[in-house]
C-alpha cells in the first residue's frame, strides 16, 4: 500500500491507541514501528510482524496483536525492556527466533494453539517472566528458548512435545527440576538430562550443572545432546552406552574430564570438537574408526590413548590439538586421512605402525617439531621423506 494514502484511510476508520502512520507497512506486513506510544494496538489487516519491527523500543509497555496475524518475525520485540504485557491471538502459528528475547519486564505469556515450535531464543533473557502456558500441539522447544528467565517458576510441558533443544531452560534457577511430568508419553528427565521415555537415549540437557553422571540404562547419547553446554566441567558416561552421536559434546568449552566406558563402540564426527579445556582422553577398545573432527580443536588435550581396535583415523580427527606432544597409532591402522594432526604445534613424537598403507596429504601440516617413528622401509618412512619430516626407525 502507498504510504501517502495511509493518513487518508485513517480518516474513515476508528482510531486505535496509535494511528496507522505509526508503522512502516504494506497493509499486511509491519516492518517498523515509528511511534512513541507506550501502549500499542497493532491495526487490523496486519498478518505479519516483520523482523526487528519493534526491536529496541525501550518505552513500550504493552502490545495487542490483532486476530489475523500469523507470524511474529525474528527479533520482532527484542530488547523491549519495559514490555510487561503482550496479547498473542489464536491466529498466530509462527513465532520466530528471539522474537521476545531480552524483554526483561515481561511477566507472563500464553502461546496460542496453532504454534507448533518455540524457536531458538524466543524468550531468552525475559528475567521477570514467571509463568508460561504452552499449547497442546506444540512439538518442539528450540535452543536457549527460555534461557536466563530467572523468575520462571511455572511452565507446562504438553504431551505433544517431542524435542527440547540444548539449554532451553539453562539459568532458570526458580524452575523445578521435575519439568517433564511423570505421565509424559515420550520423554522423561533425571532433573538434568532429557531422555526418551524408555530411558535408553539421552537427547538433551535441561539445566546447567558442572558435574553430571549420565544415568544407568542409557545406551545412546544422541546427536548434539550436549552441544555448546559451556557449563559442564566433568561428565561420566556409564557402562552400557554404545553410541556417542555426532556433535554430542561439541563446544563444551569448560569440559576438562570425560569418562568414556569400554562399552562405547562408536563416537560420532565432531563429537568433542572445540572442547578446549579437555586435557586427556582414553578411547574405548571397541572403537574401530575415529571419525572426522572427533577431537579437533581440543587445544588443551595433552594425552590420548588410541586402542588396538582402531583401523582408520579420519580427516581433522585431532587437528588443532596444540598441547598434544606424543601419539602412538596402533598396529592394524591402515589409513590416516588428510589434516588428522594438522596444527598440532606441540607434537614432537608420533609412532606409526607397519600396517599403514596410506597417509593422505596434509595429515601432519604445521607440526614443526615432529619426528615420525616407524619401521624402516614402511609407508610411514616414505611419507616422512616426501614431506621433509624427521624420521627415526624403530
Amino acid at each position: 500500500m502507498n504510504r501517502f494514502l495511509i493518513p487518508l484511510i485513517c480518516l474513515f476508520i476508528p482510531l486505535a491507541s496509535c494511528s496507522r502512520n505509526s508503522f512502516e507497512w504494506d497493509g499486511t506486513k509491519i516492518t517498523k514501528y515509528l511511534g512513541k506510544e507506550t501502549d500499542v494496538v497493532i491495526p487490523d489487516g496486519a498478518t505479519e510482524i516483520g523482523e526487528e519491527a519493534f526491536a529496541g523500543c525501550e518505552s513500550l509497555t504493552s502490545v495487542t496483536i490483532p486476530q489475523g496475524v500469523t507470524t511474529i518475525g525474528d527479533l520482532a520485540f527484542a530488547a523491549c525492556k519495559s514490555l510487561t504485557f503482550v496479547t498473542i491471538p489464536k491466529s498466530v502459528t509462527t513465532i520466530e527466533c528471539s522474537a521476545f528475547g531480552g524483554c526483561g519486564s515481561l511477566t507472563s505469556v500464553t502461546i496460542p494453539e496453532g504454534v507448533t515450535t518455540i524457536n531458538d531464543g524466543t524468550f531468552m533473557g525475559c528475567g521477570s517472566l514467571t509463568s508460561v502456558t504452552l499449547p497442546e500441539g506444540l512439538t518442539e522447544i528450540g535452543a536457549f528458548a527460555f534461557r536466563d528467565c530467572k523468575s520462571l517458576t511455572s511452565i507446562n510441558i504438553p504431551n505433544s512435545i517431542q524435542k527440547i533443544e540444548r539449554e532451553a531452560f539453562t539459568s532458570c534457577p526458580a524452575l523445578k527440576p521435575d519439568l517433564i511430568p511423570a505421565d509424559h508419553p515420550s520423554l522423561m528427565t533425571d532433573g538434568v538430562g532429557l531422555l526418551t521415555k524408555d530411558g535408553k537415549k539421552i537427547i538433551g540437557c535441561l539445566t546447567s550443572i558442572e558435574e553430571y553422571r549420565i544415568p544407568e540404562g542409557v545406551t545412546e547419547i544422541e546427536s548434539e545432546a550436549f552441544y555448546a553446554c559451556k557449563f559442564f566441567k566433568s561428565v561420566e558416561i556409564p557402562e552400557g552406552v554404545t553410541v556417542i552421536g555426532p556433535y554430542a559434546f561439541c563446544s563444551c568449552e569448560s569440559l576438562t574430564t570425560v569418562v568414556i566406558p569400554q562399552s562405547v563402540a562408536k563416537i560420532g564426527m565432531w563429537a568433542f570438537f572445540h572442547c578446549k579445556s579437555l586435557t586427556s582422553v582414553v578411547i574405548p577398545e571397541n572403537v574401530t574408526v575415529i571419525e572426522n573432527g572427533t577431537f579437533s580443536n581440543c587445544s588443551s588435550l595433552k594425552t590420548v590413548e588410541i586402542p588396538e581396535s582402531v583401523r582408520a583415523i579420519k580427516e581433522f580427527a585431532f587437528s588443532g590439538c596444540g598441547s598434544l606432544t606424543s601419539v602412538t597409532i596402533p598396529e592394524g591402522v591402515t589409513m590416516i586421512e588428510g589434516f588428522v594432526f594438522s596444527h598440532c604445534t606441540s607434537l614432537k613424537t608420533v609412532f606409526l605402525p607397519e600396517s599403514l598403507t596410506e597417509i593422505r596429504d596434509h595429515a601432519f601440516d604445521e607440526c614443526p617439531n615432529l619426528t615420525i617413528h616407524a619401521p624402516k622401509g614402511s609407508k610411514a618412512e616414505e611419507y616422512a621423506k616426501e614431506n621433509n619430516i624427521s624420521f627415526q626407525a624403530k
